[in-house]
């Protein structure tokens, strides 16, 4: 594991939905300190997550999503974008810092025609983490990373 890393040395991983609504470019500066990604501390990895994003001009982050145990610091380096929060939303510029608690439906847009809007975003690393998509009504689950619909059952279906 590195004493240290510059965010100049980290390669960058871009990552751009099929219709190209969604785009992020992002830094991981733990995975770059030696953690493993997505394993949480008793897998390998740090109590908690840095990464450097550039959010380009008109795209979104990731589709609005609600972590139930996850929580997110973000800080805003430069650029200006639009938090969705639940049901609401909020201007970010330089400077600004918010946090996304567990159970909050989130996202972020950049408005701006040209310049792109940075920042950090540090999250503790749960060992395991479901995370809910209010507007397709998906749920993620990690470990394994998987992406499911849910249908109701009674308790004991399928067990005798």
């Amino acid at each position: 594991m590195p004493e240290k890393i510059n965010l100049s040395e980290i390669e960058e991983q871009t990552r751009i939905s099929p219709k190209e609504k969604y785009g992020v470019t992002r830094k991981n500066m733990s995975i770059a300190l030696g953690a493993k990604m997505g394993v949480g501390k008793w897998g390998g990895g740090q109590p908690f997550d840095v990464e450097w994003v550039k959010l380009p001009p008109k795209k979104t982050n990731f589709p609005c999503h609600a972590h139930q145990i996850q929580w997110e610091f973000f800080m805003v380096v430069s650029g200006n974008g639009i938090v969705r929060r639940n049901d609401q939303t909020f201007e970010v510029g330089p400077g600004d810092a918010f946090v996304q608690s567990p159970g909050t439906a989130h996202n972020i847009h950049n408005p701006s025609e040209t310049e792109d809007l940075i920042y950090y975003v540090i999250a503790d690393n749960p060992e395991a983490d479901v995370v809910h998509y209010p507007d397709s009504n998906k749920w993620m689950f990690r470990p394994p990373r998987k992406l499911s619909r849910l249908t109701e059952v009674e308790y004991f279906d399928g067990e005798e």
